[in-house]
């Protein structure tokens, strides 16, 4: 029985170490919508390259009260980087980091620059 506890105590703190730990990614775009696709790619390819990230598309309305949440970093879409100052400062004054992505580098086909692009900055 106390072996059972212990393997059930080491599983549940696995658990809870690994949620803690998780990188996690904020996309930003006009209302989330084109940052929901591109993450779609972005989550298969991570998944491909065994790494364990929470990424999460949101609209600049919802900037502010997701980024409060905490997370590693905030990824600025193309379309929406007439906003960057506004957004890099609302990031950096919380200290996480804030990028632009590049256009060319924004499409489904471009998933594997982005994920070291994401990756790059998290390090």
């Amino acid at each position: 029985i106390i072996s059972i506890y212990f393997f059930y105590v080491s599983k549940c703190f696995q658990k809870k170490f690994k949620e803690e730990f998780r990188m996690k990614v904020l996309f930003v775009c006009v209302q989330g919508l084109a940052s929901a696709i591109v993450i779609s790619s972005l989550k298969k390819q991570a998944k491909k390259e065994d790494i364990d990230m929470d990424i999460l598309a949101v609209g600049i309305r919802e900037f502010e009260k997701e980024i409060e949440k905490g997370c590693n970093l905030a990824v600025i879409a193309p379309q929406v980087m007439h906003k960057y100052d506004y957004l890099s400062k609302i990031s950096n004054d919380r200290g996480i980091p804030c990028i632009l992505v590049d256009k060319d580098i924004y499409g489904s086909s471009s998933e594997m620059n982005l994920l070291n692009m994401v990756m790059k900055e998290i390090k």
